[in-house]
């Protein structure tokens, strides 16, 4: 009886877990500017923290994050997870832009905030750009 007890409790907490963490793709970073990009999500702390080094997207690449790790890090804002994005290590200096995500329908909104860059965002992908040279 004891046996089944945990076992439904179990059950209940992974599907209650699910059910919270719902999304429904990885998110997909596109960083071709020269300066490694981070952010800080719903005004919490910056994704460098994140583990396993999915907070840093280096100059001139790519980086997934898997749906897990997105699920996470937007626990409580599924349908407006706010990352407000820079060009730096550690989240300092100014900000280049918020981008709003839903984490089962994909990108909300882009806001550029910065002149020498660009953002721009639909489904799962962000992409960040340098401003072109009139």
């Amino acid at each position: 009886m004891k046996v089944r007890n945990i076992l439904s409790s179990g059950l209940l907490i992974v599907g209650l877990v699910s059910t919270t963490l719902s999304f429904a793709a990885p998110l997909l970073i596109i960083n071709n500017t020269d300066k490694s990009s981070t952010s800080t999500l719903n005004h919490g702390k910056c994704s460098s923290a994140l583990p396993f080094g999915y907070g840093v997207t280096p100059p001139h690449s790519r980086k997934e994050i898997p749906e897990m790790i997105l699920g996470m890090a937007c626990i409580g804002h599924s349908s407006d997870c706010t990352a407000d994005i820079y060009m730096t290590l550690d989240c300092s200096g100014p900000k280049v832009g918020t981008v709003v995500l839903n984490t089962t329908t994909g990108i909300v909104s882009v806001t550029n905030e910065n002149p020498n860059y660009i953002l721009k965002g639909q489904g799962f992908i962000i992409q960040a750009d340098p401003k072109s040279p009139k």
